[in-house]
Formats: structure tokens, sequence, C-alpha cells
């Protein structure tokens, strides 16, 4: 409804709101040749006025009759040519996760397709959108599986992006993508299996000669082996000649009675062999 210009800024006002914000790109026709034309609006004193530079003598304010559109961004449509490929193009395929959560390595990537002219490039996005190239098949260059080494680290998720190549010499032929084939291992820490023997007897010395137990603990020490095992209990594991502690569980016990080392003792004990599994 109103067009100004002073000091090279524009400023025109609406009969309704206009919706812009300050960087919005605008084109303006049917006011006259000094406003029109396209532009960044610079600032929104209200809903209804806008500014924008324009390098031009000043006007002044003066009231205009033109209508108001606005558009998200401008369209265009892409028109194919049967004899003329596009250079290149690329597929990008979603992430890849086999439905689990543990990281993995993805280390082997192969795809199918008729390769005779143009070129097939094969790379790995990883989750912060960075692009490893791998391989190009060509002709000369066989369609064989290639070990994906890059990213070098277990990932929870990658995808992967094909890029197509029309051929150099003749612009209407370009390569035949048909399909790919990619396998990943799980990455998660690996179980420990240790076994080691212990002794268990009533009566026992340590290393300082320090003689302790009593009639009955072999047995009863046994027996609340044998209801861990039974349960499935997760319990910490400590090597007291190495410091190592971990959480395990108790795969299998075996327990051979014997005679007690020492000649002084009676009762009942043996040897329990352990068989512990790191979680």
């Amino acid at each position: 409804t109103n067009k100004a210009l002073t000091s090279n800024v524009a400023t025109l006002t609406t009969s309704a709101a206009h919706g812009l914000a300050v960087d919005d790109v605008v084109w303006i026709e049917g006011v006259d040749s000094t406003f029109n034309g396209k532009y960044t609006v610079t600032s929104v004193p209200t809903t209804t006025t806008f500014t924008y530079a324009k390098v031009a003598s000043n006007v002044s304010s003066t009231a205009v009759s033109s209508s108001l559109a606005k558009v998200n961004k401008v369209g265009s449509i892409n028109i194919e040519d049967s004899s003329t490929l596009i250079e290149s193009g690329y597929i990008t395929t979603g992430y890849i996760r086999y439905g689990t959560l543990e990281p993995k390595n993805f280390k082997r990537l192969l795809a199918r397709g008729d390769f005779t002219y143009g070129s097939l490039t094969l790379e790995t996005v990883d989750k912060d959108g960075t692009e490893y190239d791998h391989i190009t098949y060509e002709e000369g260059v066989t369609a064989v599986e290639v070990t994906t080494s890059q990213p070098d680290t277990a990932q929870e998720y990658v995808a992967y992006k094909f890029v197509l190549a029309r051929d150099t010499t003749t612009t209407s032929l370009g390569p035949v993508f048909k399909g790919y084939q990619a396998k990943a291992t799980i990455a998660t820490p690996r179980q420990r299996v240790m076994r080691f023997p212990v002794y268990c007897f009533d009566i026992e010395t340590d290393r300082y000669n320090v003689v302790s137990g009593y009639e009955g603990k072999a047995l009863a020490r046994l027996q609340l082996l044998e209801g861990v095992e039974e349960n499935g209990d997760v319990v910490t594991w400590q090597d007291l000649t190495t410091g190592e502690s971990r959480q395990v569980v108790i795969e299998q016990l075996s327990f051979m009675r014997m005679t007690p080392p020492d000649k002084r003792f009676d009762g009942f004990g043996g040897v329990i062999e352990i068989t512990i599994r790191t979680v």
C-alpha cells in the first residue's frame, strides 16, 4: 500500500501481515522499476512493513496499489532427455543397524549390476554424515566384494551411498545398478571363560600358618557355590594375586573328594574346579 526509499533503504508497507522475516528472499513486482526485483529482507519493523537495501535516489513515501504473494521457495522441474543422461547422481540407503543397538563392525560391501558403461562408486556414510569411498566399479574393474576399512571404529549404524556416473564417451549410456549386499559383525566385548581349582577342606592353613575352619565348613562352602551355580547369579570374582576383578557367572562346578593334605586333620574335603564366564 505504500513505498519509500531513504538512504538506500527501501521500505514497503502491505495491507495485510506479510509474514516475512529477516534474511528472507523476496521478489518485488508491480511497484515500479526502482523497487522491483529480487532482494533480501533486512528488517521487519512491523507485521505489515519490511525493508531491504536498494541503491537509488530517495523516493518520498507514496501510496501504491499492487498485489502481494509469498512462496516458500522458487520451484523448478526437470525435463528428461532420452539421448543425454545426467552427468552423475546417487542413491543413499537409510541407516542400517540390523535390528540391534550393539556396536557393529561393517566390513564387507558388494554391489551387482552392469558397469560396462559409466561407473558406480561405493561409499559408507557414518552417523556424522562423513562419507568414505571404497571402490569404483567400471569397465575393466570386476564387481568384487570389498573390505570397508573405514570408518575404522565400531558403529551402531551406517548408511551406504552409491554414486552413478554416465559414460564419458557415450552420454546416452550409463551403469545399471541392480542391488547390494553388506556384512557386519557384532563388536560387543567378548566374554572370557576361565577355569581354576581351589582347595575346600574343613580345616585349612593359610600362607602365614594360621589354622582356621571347623567341622562341616567344607560342605557348607561347596553347597553355597552350588546354589550360586544353579541360580545363575552374577557374582564378583577376584584374583588376589593379580588384583583382577570381574563380574561373572559360574558355568560349571566339579568336585573331587580327597584326603586332607595334612595328616593331622580328617573329615570332608577335596578340590573344587570352578568354570566361570565374564558378563
